[in-house]
């Protein structure tokens, strides 16, 4: 092979790594939008579990052997007790009208099968309680915010296909399963967990909301960044 043969075999491998490179890193920030949209998105349908969200259940039998134990030796029926994991967890419900409940939920990660303990993050399906939120927010809303939500709901209404998934999951099961693995239903039941729309229809929906919140994300994006190169090079 003449050396201008070469020359031109070098320059078309660096420029089919030059392209590899670039479609990767599209994917990469694809990937990097994706995440800080449903950032944005599961933020009010998420929560830090705190201690009083957590409770606990026994059975019969349970509470038998625990009177046993009791007999028997009260400090060991005390540090099981202590180290018992919860059955349920309390999600809040609160509406834009400042009405609050709670909803009961399995206290585990349907995803890792894992316990919820306190301070982990845990998330629940944006759809579950839209009906009954929307049925109070129109009975004290004024007739001008009636119209600005209509369309709002109208919006959700196309996405919705059986919103009655219960499932709820630690934040960071779910964003492995929505931003990595690409998916938009419920792992568990296969009803649909955030909206099927393309994102960049979704973010055109939310309007300036998802503005401000993106330049948000995106400045303590380059706050961490910053931080990071400074500790690396001292």
């Amino acid at each position: 092979m003449s050396a201008f043969h070469r020359a031109e075999d070098i320059q078309r491998q660096k420029l089919q790594l030059a392209k590899e490179n670039l479609e990767e890193q599209k994917r990469l920030d694809r990937k990097i939008e994706r995440c800080m949209w449903y950032e944005y998105y599961l933020k009010p349908h998420s929560m830090v579990v705190q201690k009083n969200d957590l409770f606990f259940v026994k059975d019969n039998k349970d509470n038998k052997e625990s009177q046993q134990q009791d007999n028997n030796n009260n400090e060991t029926a005390t540090a099981a007790s202590a180290n018992a994991a919860a059955a349920y967890v309390i999600l809040p419900t609160t509406t834009t009208v400042g009405k609050c409940c709670g909803r009961i939920a399995n206290a585990t990660c349907a995803l890792c099968t894992d316990v919820y303990k306190e301070d982990d993050i845990v998330v629940w399906n944006s759809f579950s309680n839209d009906s009954q939120q929307d049925q109070q927010e129109q009975e004290e809303q004024s007739p001008q915010e009636q119209e600005q939500s209509q369309q709002r709901r109208r919006s959700k209404s196309k996405s919705k296909r059986g919103s009655g998934c219960s499932h709820v999951f630690h934040k960071d099961c779910l964003m492995e399963w929505l931003v990595t693995k690409g998916k938009t239903h419920c792992p568990t039941c296969g009803q649909w967990y955030v909206p099927p729309q393309t994102i960049d229809d979704q973010k055109s929906d939310h309007g300036q909301s998802w503005v401000c919140a993106h330049k948000e994300m995106k400045k303590t994006e380059l706050e961490v960044l910053e931080v990071c190169t400074v500790t690396a090079s001292a």
